[in-house]
């Protein structure tokens, strides 16, 4: 996707990232399912500083093997963020998946990077 929006504008280097996007107002409609699948998806998308698409095989090596030790479990919660309800996650026409705008712009909304939103401020004035 070639979007304005880099995956290095987007802040996950807290803590603990999935207790902030867990605690994140504007993923509310997930309740409790795993921000840890959103955290998973950025370090991968940093990783290759791009939004580009992706197989479960691409994404296995950034998600915790404890919970999700098979690629069956991947491959069901990333259908999950693939439903009309959600669209956080497309699927292209070879069945990779994509991100959409909406993942993109709400992660960016949940955490930009610091020098993101310093630059904001610098072009409001």
């Amino acid at each position: 996707m070639n979007y304005p929006i880099k995956p290095h504008h987007i802040f996950i280097g807290f803590e603990d990232s999935e207790l902030h996007f867990r605690n994140a107002e504007e993923l509310e409609t997930i309740g409790s399912r795993e921000p840890a699948i959103f955290v998973a998806l950025l370090k991968m998308a940093q990783s290759r500083d791009n939004w580009s698409p992706f197989t479960c095989e691409d994404f296995q090596p950034f998600i915790d093997n404890n919970r999700y030790d098979t690629l069956a479990k991947i491959r069901i919660e990333l259908d999950w963020f693939t439903s009309d309800d959600l669209a956080w996650l497309g699927r292209t026409e070879d069945g990779k998946y994509r991100f959409t705008h909406e993942f993109v712009s709400t992660c960016f909304k949940i955490s930009p990077a610091p020098d993101c939103i310093v630059q904001s401020e610098q072009q409001e004035q």
